[in-house]
């Protein structure tokens, strides 16, 4: 399954819809889901399954009504610098991805008050550009990896390390431009 076209966007009409997609093979997003300017909605919710590997290029963002969580159950690959926000006014629904996460890319998620579960590795095969993760928790299911970028899990009031967890952002050691790791005032538990 692929949605076409850099600069397009995947969005609902004036009424914010809930969006899900099963597959035996891989999903690519190649441009905006729920970024329209047009006064559409964005959407309610996103839910990805597939044996396969779901392909992000763009930001992903959903509407301000309840339930409004971003669910990919497959392996991700970061093919641009990648924005999944759930975080609204009023309501701040949940992000989780159930697999690998790979891909030299900038990646960000911000959910709010509501929960990040990233269920296996980051940038175990590529090293991601970057971490952002802002949640009132962040779950950690694997190691992560960023090419010199920083790892900032500040905007979290907890991490939760569901699996012996190493943070890497040196892969070629003794680096001087090896990205910060940030936890703010999060407590770490594990």
């Amino acid at each position: 399954v692929t949605f076409s076209g850099a600069g397009s966007t995947l969005d609902s009409d004036a009424t914010a819809r809930a969006f899900s997609i099963t597959s035996n093979g891989a999903v690519a997003f190649n441009g905006a889901v729920g970024e329209s300017s047009s006064g559409a909605q964005g959407l309610k919710s996103l839910s990805v399954s597939t044996t396969g590997t779901t392909s992000l290029a763009a930001n992903i963002r959903t509407a301000d009504v309840a339930d409004n969580d971003v669910t990919i159950s497959s392996a991700v690959s970061l093919t641009g610098p990648v924005t999944v926000n759930t975080d609204r006014s009023t309501n701040d629904g949940d992000v989780s991805i159930t697999g690998a996460v790979n891909g030299a890319q900038a990646f960000t998620v911000t959910a709010g008050g509501g929960a990040a579960t990233f269920g296996s590795t980051i940038g175990a095969t590529t090293p991601v550009g970057s971490l952002t993760a802002s949640a009132s928790t962040v779950t950690l299911g694997g190691n992560i990896s960023t090419a010199n970028g920083a790892v900032e899990l500040s905007g979290a009031s907890a991490v939760i390390l569901a699996a012996n967890t190493t943070i890497d952002t040196d892969p070629t050691g003794g680096s001087a431009a090896a990205g910060a790791v940030n936890f703010g005032s999060a407590t770490v538990n594990g």
